[in-house]
């Protein structure tokens, strides 16, 4: 899987692809935990057709026959406008394209400009791009249209980045307890709120955070790193060198999700040097 690094950010291609999306009633677009409401035809049968129109382009898409895939999109949006450009700039996704993408869902955001959803997913396209300022504006659309069964964690993720970014550490807290908020089990937004309430000299608070990101991926390495390297800033030897144990018993077992979004897996030597020094490095 593609992985670009973003400010020290990881952001893999899983977080922009739409492959998770499912039909459901009444004709809403569920993708993950985000959920976009569409325009739709006005009758049961059309619905239904739309639906065995998507079922047949999940199939393709995940064979990537992305000629027959965008023969079905031309289809769907017979019966849903916004589905076509949707699903286009999944396909674009796929293929490495993001400016593409970015362009498909900005034609899907006019036909749907009230979907939370497309907000977000837009935000995650300029976000992936490099273009962070915009990327915060979408982000901060997508949560003020956020309805009540919207989860929109990636909008709290990337204000909170950018502010973390900007040396703004109790603003980018708001975002990532935002971002718990939505998902409790967020493993990313408990990492970084750690950096953050470590750059701001509250030790005992970061490790409380890491430690919670730990409960939901026991071995995530780069958490443990981090709780290393407060404990060697502490000159606390005995619990640097639990850490260390942990970190090698942990090496030894599959992570539970490969790859993390918007957080490192793992930290170099390099880097845990550095962040015992300075709290503050990426």
């Amino acid at each position: 899987m593609a992985k670009t690094k973003a400010f020290g950010v990881f952001i893999t291609s899983s977080i922009v692809l739409l492959s998770t999306c499912v039909f459901s009633a009444p004709f809403l677009v569920s993708c993950g935990s985000q959920t976009a409401s569409q325009p739709y035809a006005d009758t049961v049968e059309n619905r239904k057709k739309w639906g065995k129109l998507y079922t047949e382009y999940m199939d393709v898409l995940s064979d990537k026959k992305y000629d027959e895939a965008e023969k079905l999109c031309v289809e769907m949006e017979k019966y849903q406008p916004s589905s076509g450009p949707s699903c286009r700039s999944e396909i674009a996704v796929k293929q490495g394209n993001y400016e593409e993408a970015d362009k498909q869902m900005a034609l899907a955001i006019k036909l749907s400009p009230e979907s939370s959803a497309y907000w977000e997913y837009a935000a995650i396209y300029a976000y992936h791009l490099k273009h962070y300022k915009e990327a915060v504006e979408r982000a901060t659309k997508a949560i003020e249209l956020k309805g009540a069964d919207d989860k929109l964690s990636s909008a709290y993720l990337i204000r909170g980045i950018q502010y973390r970014r900007d040396g703004q550490y109790q603003k980018a807290l708001a975002e990532f307890d935002g971002a718990i908020k939505s998902v409790p089990e967020n493993v990313e937004a408990f990492y970084l709120k750690g950096t953050c309430l470590d750059a701001l000299g509250k030790t005992d608070e970061a490790l409380a955070a890491y430690a919670e990101a730990l409960r939901w991926e026991p071995n995530l390495q780069s958490a443990i790193k981090r709780r290393l390297a407060i404990f060697m800033r502490l000159r606390d030897r005995t619990n640097a060198k639990k850490e260390l144990a942990r970190s090698a018993e942990q090496a030894k077992v599959k992570m539970m999700a490969s790859a993390k979004d918007w957080i490192p897996s793992d930290l170099t030597t390099a880097q845990v040097q550095a962040i015992e020094k300075n709290p503050k490095v990426e």
